[in-house]
């Protein structure tokens, strides 16, 4: 019979709070007044979009919203405003 290992989770506590510490300092823009939308992709296309707009210079998020706005203003409406993103900074 096989006995299992009991977990370590000491080092695991210190991580999560370092973690949860960089993320909340790093949070800059406010939720409120902005609408959060989600799309479901493949893994391999959500990279390729990724890195394509890596190579832009751009973030996920402003690729995103030129995206739509091309789209949109085709479609007789005028464009989305970019509020940024909370993320990763140029």
């Amino acid at each position: 019979m096989m006995s299992k290992a009991t977990p370590d989770f000491v080092k695991f506590g210190g991580k999560a709070k370092q973690t949860a510490t960089k993320k909340a300092s790093t949070q800059v823009v406010e939720p409120t007044g902005f609408k959060h939308l989600q799309v479901r992709l493949s893994a391999d296309d959500a990279k390729r979009f990724k890195r394509a707009a890596d190579d832009r210079g751009m973030s996920v998020q402003g690729g995103l919203v030129e995206a739509i706005n091309k789209i949109i203003i085709e479609w007789g409406e005028s464009p989305v405003s970019d509020p940024g993103s909370a993320g990763k900074k140029p």
